[in-house]
């Protein structure tokens, strides 16, 4: 929410010369009515918008986070976070300055961004473009991907009745389910907005376009080229529902060969991993279902009948150009399929999801995503097979006692482990000695993982735990005097008014000290992240060694696998070998600045912009009416009726006021 504000004179001839100010005028304005000015399928995908005010603090802007906490409590600072704090890269403030000073220019710039609420990060190579808004202290700034971010796709369709009819029709496609992103499509009442979804408020809108007019001349209530896409969108994945029916029928004749017990092709020639196939699933119900997310906002989808298990992914990842497996995927590349888990997965007891996801590019230009949602008891029983069915005599097995073997995504998160407590997690959580050496923390040349670290300056820092208690002042001796002084005076003040005498052994009310507990408390920060990533231009696929930890060491192997954002990686150690050596935590800190820095950081003047003029004097304005506020004077009958006033209070209330 921003307020907008201006004042009120009062412009009649006969006090125009006086500069009568009859008040000011202004309105909340919610900052989700200025995003509506930049939609996010223009910016494309991991474009976005941002807004600075005349002082370089943010107006709106993705990584601006008012909030924290469980209860959503905003934070102390959250109305002066300046630009500078977000678009990290920019060191010299050039970006920030320009925007200030109200330029319309564009610049490169290559920034640092975090993604997954705080999880993930990765470098990026943005173009910037920005410009003021007029008639405010405002300027708005464009940030998009360069490489990808500067294709676009553009529908070549048009809303007639066909394009309508395929709106129709999504959701009755061969047992395919549609939903529109909670986007601007059109204009809604608050009645039709409540009991209808987004796609079928485009439909009420476009049906209603050609019954009143017969024509779709309906500008003033719908994003025209926004309904081309979605509208693109249907007619282009109009076969899908056929094509992922036939698939999972191919799956349920692989789930015959699979339990035949007269086939010699079983899916698994370990009696273990029968069994766990049983509970598992096979490749006809392990899989929960199939998608693709448009750039116009639509996600259609297939849910398998035979799957028991129910996925909240269409929930969750409603806007397609803004979820993860979308944004993630983009950055991949189309050659390549995204894996990813639940932060949260090693909570699930097998009972979690693996999306595997890959972007659809025309041109260079991003148009969709599709993928599928499959259970990770499934993947897990796949790999265990893989790595046991070894026939070479020196070959090594994940299921040997000195073998650990892991799943790990680009950003060093395990996708697969033998303990499921660590599905979902960073590595650094359970091997920082091996996060090291995959880095380089050890001085090694090559590295899989490159180590970023990235200062949130929105931060919110633990003051710890402790008690508060009233009892606690006692111990300040300065309390107990100014108490006293404070009971003198009040004292004295009561006998000169009433004029009469109290008892001279009153020595005020006591209060009884309660203590009271409470269990933390938070404080802005300056938090120090560390991640790790993948670059493909710098970072090895490959590396295997070995880390010395005192009197044993821990051999590793790591390995991307093809056509994906994983790796495979193998330790061999004994049982007993913990490596002792110095490690570096990985988890979030405060940053502790020295008295150097925190003078220095004091010292630090940002750009700001001052108003263009002072109107320090008007040729019309009479000067004797000015600067009377100096020849105002207490009033002594306006003391005496106040000090009268506070006499016939009772004693006891001024007593507990005072002290």
């Amino acid at each position: 929410m921003t307020t907008v504000a201006q004042p009120v004179f009062n412009k009649k001839n006969e006090s125009f010369a006086q500069g009568i100010l009859l008040g000011v005028v202004g309105t909340d304005v919610p900052v989700f009515e200025l995003l509506k000015l930049t939609p996010p399928y223009k910016l494309g995908v991991n474009g976005y918008s941002f807004a600075v005010t005349n002082n370089g603090y943010l107006l709106f802007h993705p990584d601006l986070r008012p909030l924290y906490g469980d209860n959503d409590s905003l934070k102390p600072n959250y109305n002066s976070v300046d630009l500078a704090e977000v678009e990290l890269s920019d060191d010299r403030e050039i970006l920030r300055t320009k925007m200030v000073d109200r330029k319309h220019e564009s610049m490169n710039m290559d920034v640092k961004v975090h993604t997954s609420n705080m999880k993930r990060a990765q470098e990026r190579s943005n173009s910037y473009n920005f410009i003021e808004l007029k008639d405010t202290p405002f300027s708005l700034g464009l940030a998009i991907v360069n490489d990808y971010g500067h294709y676009y796709m553009k529908p070549n369709v048009e809303i007639d009745e066909e394009g309508l009819q395929d709106l129709i029709n999504l959701n009755n496609d061969n047992g395919t389910l549609a939903q529109a992103g909670s986007w601007i499509y059109c204009q809604l009442t608050n009645a039709e907005a409540k009991n209808m979804t987004k796609l079928e408020g485009v439909i009420l809108k476009v049906n209603e376009s050609f019954s009143q007019t017969g024509n779709p001349d309906y500008t003033l209530k719908c994003d025209q080229e926004l309904i081309k896409h979605i509208i693109f969108d249907a007619k282009v994945t109009e076969n899908l529902g056929s094509c992922w029916q036939q698939k999972f029928q191919n799956l349920q004749m692989a789930n015959t060969r699979i339990h035949n017990p007269d086939n010699s092709s079983h899916y698994s020639t370990d009696d273990t991993l029968k069994k766990r196939n049983q509970t598992s699933g096979t490749p006809g119900d392990s899989v929960v279902l199939q998608f693709v997310g448009t750039k116009g906002g639509l996600t259609r989808y297939y849910l398998n009948p035979r799957a028991l298990q129910e996925s909240d992914f269409v929930l969750e990842n409603n806007n397609t150009l803004q979820a993860d497996y979308y944004t993630r995927a983009t950055v991949l590349g189309n050659d390549s399929f995204l894996y990813s888990v639940p932060f949260d997965a090693g909570n699930y007891n097998n009972d979690t999801l693996v999306t595997a996801s890959s972007i659809v590019l025309v041109d260079n230009a991003p148009a969709a995503a599709v993928g599928i949602q499959f259970k990770w008891s499934f993947l897990q029983d796949m790999f265990t097979n893989v790595t046991t069915n070894c026939t070479e005599e020196e070959c090594m097995k994940c299921s040997d006692e000195d073998i650990d073997c892991y799943l790990l995504d680009n950003d060093a998160y395990i996708i697969l482990s033998e303990t499921q407590e660590k599905i979902g997690k960073p590595l650094s959580d359970y091997k920082p000695a091996v996060m090291m050496e995959l880095s380089g923390e050890d001085g090694t040349l090559d590295v899989v993982y490159k180590k970023m670290i990235i200062t949130d300056f929105q931060g919110m820092c633990q003051k710890g735990d402790g008690t508060d208690s009233a009892a606690s002042i006692l111990l300040d001796p300065f309390f107990s005097v100014s108490a006293y002084l404070r009971w003198l005076t009040h004292y004295v003040i009561l006998q000169l008014v009433q004029f009469s005498v109290y008892d001279w052994l009153y020595a005020g009310v006591w209060a009884e000290a309660t203590p009271t507990f409470h269990s933390y408390s938070y404080k802005p920060c300056d938090k120090v992240y560390t991640f790790f990533t993948h670059d493909p231009e710098t970072s090895v696929t490959s590396m295997s060694g070995s880390i010395g930890c005192g009197d044993c060491e821990i051999g590793y192997s790591i390995e991307a696998v093809n056509g994906s954002n994983l790796f495979l990686l193998v330790l061999k150690t004994e049982e007993t070998c913990e490596c002792r050596k110095n490690v570096t935590s990985f988890q979030p800190e405060e940053k502790i600045y020295n008295n150097t820095e925190k003078c220095a950081r004091k010292s630090v003047q940002r750009h700001r912009r001052r108003p263009e003029t002072c109107h320090a004097y008007h040729d019309e304005e009479n000067s004797d009416d000015c600067g009377g506020a100096t020849s105002v004077q207490a009033s002594m009958l306006m003391l005496f009726i106040i000090a009268i006033f506070a006499a016939r209070l009772p004693l006891q209330y001024l007593d507990s006021t005072l002290q």
